[in-house]
């Protein structure tokens, strides 16, 4: 039996339900994050080898290249939020030693046949719309980018209506900004490859770790304005729960 908003990492979790959410049940890099200061490699996401000893810094590189990854666009390719893991293989899969793996919440499709579609009808009014006629209403599994979006019902996956720099991945070939995830600046014209760095540089962050930390998956957006919340990357959506009443 599905138990709603229960931990899943893929749909044979939860038995005839849906496992919504953005790269579930795929290794997530973004726990990793460089020049953070760590002990050991958990401080770095768990990603093994990533703790340098001497520096007492997370090297993220470092981490890919023990997992056997000559470079991190070789990890952005193959690993980061690509390759599929299960909680019992994360360890292995994800070359981390802890929790890596993406999880999300269940989300219980299955429906009572035996009473009426009205007598169970779907919240599908924001309180500011009650007794205005327009009467939107809440789409299951539609696009939403906040809760507000959905009329009533809730916006769930992986950091909805934050900015998603997974768009941009450094070294692949470009020709103009686009091709870098839409990251503004972020297209060497003379190299003709993507330099992210370089692209958050622009933006106004001094550094990769700087945009780590204050702004990928962290900063707030919204469909209409992410060209300018997110520098020209991407607005995280979620998927519509429409809850009944």
């Amino acid at each position: 039996m599905c138990k709603p908003f229960d931990i899943c990492y893929s749909e044979s979790d939860c038995h005839g339900g849906h496992c919504l959410g953005s790269f579930v049940g795929t290794c997530n890099c973004n726990a990793c994050i460089d020049l953070w200061l760590c002990k050991d490699d958990s401080a770095c996401g768990g990603l093994k080898g990533a703790c340098n000893s001497v520096t007492k810094t997370c090297d993220c590189n470092a981490g890919f290249k023990a997992a056997g990854f000559r470079f991190f666009f070789d990890a952005l390719r193959a690993l980061c939020n690509r390759k599929a893991c299960t909680k019992d293989d994360q360890d292995q899969r994800c070359f981390v030693y802890g929790h890596l793996c993406d999880s999300s919440h269940k989300f219980n499709t299955t429906t009572n046949d035996s009473v009426a579609e009205d007598s169970s009808p779907l919240r599908h009014r924001r309180s500011d719309d009650e007794g205005s006629g327009d009467n939107p209403q809440c789409k299951p599994l539609g696009t939403c980018y906040s809760n507000d979006d959905c009329f009533g019902g809730q916006c769930i996956g992986a950091f909805v209506g934050k900015c998603n720099c997974n768009g941009c991945l450094d070294l692949l070939r470009c020709e103009n900004d686009t091709m870098c995830g839409g990251l503004k600046g972020a297209c060497n014209l003379n190299t003709t490859t993507c330099d992210c760095t370089a692209g958050y540089s622009n933006a106004g962050f001094s550094s990769l770790a700087d945009a780590l930390l204050h702004f990928c998956n962290v900063k707030n957006c919204t469909k209409q304005a992410e060209d300018k919340d997110c520098f020209g990357l991407q607005c995280t959506s979620g998927l519509c729960l429409c809850l009944k009443d």
